[in-house]
């Protein structure tokens, strides 16, 4: 008798011990749900964060001066992917827009707006859906401050299409958890994107019970008649939006179904049950991360490029040069920076149209890849203006690059453009040992003026 209660209080020990294991097995899952959620919340906050910045980058750099061309900004908004842009200044009335020749031009829009408020008060904002006039699409909108040359406030704010883009593929990638439903809201519900897709505008239309369920708590469990399923929430960073994934519990819990009540000597089985589980938890939370880290990279790659030209742009360009400046410092040899400036090209734009201008920019950029080596550091500062680092103990590198770059530009053929002969190009170039990247700069740039007012006058004398 006695040896049988004690083989019957074993076999509750490890009934015990295995209940215990699978309520914190099941803990664990509804903890990595949380965890997926949080990391695709994170995601999404960084593509946003990247976006807005590119937003506020391309605005200081071309929608900055006093009047802001319609077909420049028009082939931004295009640049960016935006389904409606708009300028607007610190009064909140609308400057420009794209499409162009919108009836909102010369309104103040930016009072029916919370994005568009808190962008005139100088932060990035972010907006829910909002529902397009006289159309069944929605879109989110995102608003970046900058200022313009004289000081003043102005906002750049675009708008894109919901359930779409890169915002889709994000939720996409979210859960791989068989029967999952992932859901990206705004702060009222409207959903801004959906795994898989759904054609309701607002969850509560999408899922009602969820809807109901998340008014209660941001996880938890969710009973919709007959299945039963576990979700959990995360707020996106810098955002009103959130994610949501509701994941069936009978694919949430597969992996712990039926041990409750296995016989003590599938114990030692069982365990090494969980913890090859628990190696896939962490294989998956690493890939995770992976992924993480590979669009973090990807962002800051965007962040730092000429979206036109495909080059490094200003931001770029200061991380490399600091980077060039620094190993010449230490080899102890010159720095060598050429200024380029496209001679004519207002008149290309004017005479052409600003679509030949930019094939003509990137024809430009093509030629510098073509010239200069992968190890200096060149790129579009803006408008016409491009800039090349060159790391060369050679004092004569720069004078010589230069003439390559002169000859190349010059056999480019534009006659498809309608423009008689290559690229015309006037370049400045400063040299030396232990100077500092600005000193550099303004000695290429004060020579640049130099060459240009001489071609200038020489040109006024042979006039």
């Amino acid at each position: 008798m006695a040896a049988a209660l004690g083989l019957l209080l074993a076999l509750i020990a490890v009934a015990a011990l295995i209940i215990d294991a699978q309520e914190g097995s099941r803990q664990q899952l509804r903890a990595n749900l949380g965890l997926r959620a949080g990391t695709s919340a994170q995601l999404v906050g960084t593509y946003i964060s990247q976006q807005a910045h590119r937003e506020q980058l391309s605005a200081e750099q071309l929608l900055s001066s006093p009047r802001v061309s319609a077909a420049r900004f028009e082939s931004l908004a295009e640049a960016f992917g935006a389904t409606f842009a708009v300028v607007l200044d610190s009064s909140g009335r609308a400057l420009t827009t794209a499409p162009h020749g919108s009836a909102v031009i010369g309104r103040d829009i930016a009072e029916r707006y919370q994005a568009g408020q808190q962008a005139l008060r100088g932060a990035l904002a972010v907006s829910g859906v909002v529902p397009v006039a006289g159309s069944s699409a929605s879109v989110a909108a995102v608003a970046a401050p900058y200022r313009t040359h004289s000081g003043a406030l102005r906002v750049f704010a675009a708008a894109y299409r919901v359930g779409g883009g890169e915002l889709q593929a994000l939720v996409d990638h979210a859960s791989t958890t068989r029967g999952h439903e992932v859901f990206l809201t705004d702060a009222d519900g409207n959903v801004l994107a959906a795994s898989p897709r759904t054609g309701q505008a607002a969850l509560a239309n999408a899922d009602p019970a969820l809807a109901r369920a998340l008014k209660r708590a941001s996880h938890g469990s969710l009973h919709d008649g007959a299945a039963a399923a576990t979700f959990a929430t995360a707020n996106v960073p810098g955002t009103s939006w959130r994610i949501v994934i509701d994941v069936p519990d009978s694919s949430l819990y597969a992996t712990t179904g039926g041990l409750a009540g296995v016989a003590p000597w599938l114990a030692f089985a069982l365990l090494a049950l969980l913890a090859v589980l628990m190696l896939g938890l962490l294989a998956r939370l690493l890939a995770d991360r992976t992924r993480l880290a590979e669009l973090s990279d990807e962002l800051a790659a965007i962040a730092r490029t000429d979206p036109l030209t495909g080059m490094l742009n200003r931001r770029g360009i200061e991380e490399g040069f600091a980077t060039a400046a620094a190993r010449s410092r230490r080899r102890d040899e010159p720095l060598t920076v050429l200024m380029i400036d496209l001679d004519g090209f207002k008149q290309v734009n004017d005479r052409h149209g600003h679509e030949a201008g930019d094939r003509v920019l990137r024809a430009l950029a093509d030629c510098m890849r073509d010239v200069l080596r992968c190890e200096d550091v060149y790129g579009r500062i803006g408008g016409d203006e491009f800039i090349a680092v060159l790391s060369d103990p050679d004092a004569e590198a720069g004078a010589h690059a230069a003439g390559r770059l002169r000859r190349a530009a010059a056999g480019v053929d534009l006659r498809p453009l309608g423009i008689e002969g290559g690229i015309a190009l006037s370049i400045g170039i400063a040299s030396g040992v232990h100077m500092s990247p600005e000193d550099l700069i303004r000695a290429a740039d004060a020579e640049l003026y130099r060459v240009k007012g001489a071609r200038r006058a020489s040109s006024a004398a042979a006039s």
